[in-house]
């Protein structure tokens, strides 16, 4: 009985969703989980147990959110697909725009952490797309000089520094970081060429209690 359920055409679409939903729960774990659990142990505050809760929690919002998101584009994109009765061109883009201004339109530091991730991921395959498509000339054409990825890197760093001189309350408070003068050797100088990896005290913002933190390079939250 349950062979012939599953092998019946009629629900192909309902484990299509079920395994999606199953995928998105076990991804979400997998990239959530490691990440949660080295970033809180270096650099959170709390007991034992107050870290645990954080990590779980964080661990559950980031693999409910991928489950929800994919079953739910799963089973909209089918039931469209179904009405139309064939391929819609831009449907894939209309279900994922409908599924994360649902699941992901909610600002909470687990989902601004994706949605800034897929910004830059997004970024990049578009510049991608536009080679493919003759739209920017592709990098074996430019001298070096003019290679893309140094460029961009140029800009990213330009920008950033230029918001830490002039807009620093605007910046992430990992950002701010480099604020310390510990950090940039303003006052004491950096005598030991690791000094900048001195733990030091940042206010987080003005309504939070200063807090240690690792000044970090890479400016990891």
């Amino acid at each position: 009985m349950a062979q012939a359920v599953l092998q019946n055409p009629k629900y192909k679409w309902l484990f299509e969703v079920v395994k999606g939903f199953r995928n998105g729960l076990v991804y979400g774990v997998k990239i959530r989980l490691p990440h949660s659990l080295v970033m809180t142990f270096l650099f959170h505050e709390g007991s034992l147990q107050e870290k645990l809760h954080f990590i779980l929690n964080a661990t559950f919002q980031h693999a409910r959110n991928l489950a929800i998101l994919t079953a739910l584009y799963k089973a909209l994109t089918l039931a469209l697909q179904r009405i139309a009765g064939r391929a819609v061109p831009g449907l894939p883009a209309i279900t994922g725009a409908v599924c994360g201004y649902l699941v992901f339109g909610t600002e909470t530091k687990i989902n601004m952490q994706i949605n800034l991730y897929l910004l830059s991921r997004v970024t990049m395959a578009l510049v991608r797309l536009a080679r493919q498509q003759g739209w920017l000339p592709s990098p074996s054409s430019l001298s070096a000089s003019l290679s893309p990825f140094p460029l961009f890197a140029a800009l990213m760093w330009g920008l950033v520094m230029w918001l830490y001189e002039n807009h620093l309350p605007l910046l992430q408070p990992s950002l701010q970081v480099l604020s310390c003068p510990d950090h940039l050797g303003e006052e004491k100088g950096l005598k030991d060429p690791f000094s900048f990896m001195d733990t030091v005290t940042i206010p987080v913002s003005p309504n939070e209690s200063a807090q240690p933190r690792i000044a970090q390079i890479l400016f990891l939250s």
